[in-house]
């Protein structure tokens, strides 16, 4: 992502050296306390709202690269199997499931009210292959296929 150079959280000095910010704006040093796996976030999310930064941004910055850093800790440390072994020895599902998707909901929140959509979105129209579909248009009716009575187990 960015240079190392920025690692130093000297990163107003770097968008300021490339033209992407002006020296009016005062852009924050990466919070001391962010897990490492997420400090490349912080300074992608603070070089592109720099222009727009305000001192209320910091915190959410700072909170929505927390949840996304609970997040991956927690998505690593669930199995591939999604399950655990419950209180009688039966699967269950994993608690870290829970407590990464609470992470997920609250950096879909923060990423929110920071203008950052997470949604997917699919194409407009019916899915390949509904009868409807533009793939399917020119097919014609689906052949009917008559079935026959049977009575005591044996065709007539």
């Amino acid at each position: 992502m960015l240079e190392r150079s920025c690692a130093d959280g000297n990163l107003g000095r770097w968008f300021r050296k490339r033209g992407r910010v002006s020296d009016a704006v005062q852009l924050p040093a990466r919070p001391a306390d962010l897990d490492e796996n997420v400090a490349d976030l912080w300074d992608v999310l603070v070089g592109r709202l720099a222009e727009k930064w305000a001192p209320e941004l910091e915190e959410l910055v700072a909170r929505y690269c927390r949840a996304v850093a609970l997040s991956r800790r927690a998505w690593s440390k669930v199995p591939k199997s999604l399950t655990a072994r419950g209180s009688m020895g039966q699967p269950v599902a994993h608690p870290m499931i829970a407590v990464a998707q609470k992470a997920d909901a609250e950096a879909a929140r923060f990423g929110a009210m920071l203008g950052i959509d997470l949604t997917v979105k699919r194409g407009a129209g019916r899915p390949p292959g509904a009868v409807s579909a533009p793939d399917r248009k020119g097919a014609g009716p689906a052949k009917v296929t008559s079935l026959r009575a049977v009575k005591g187990g044996k065709a007539s």
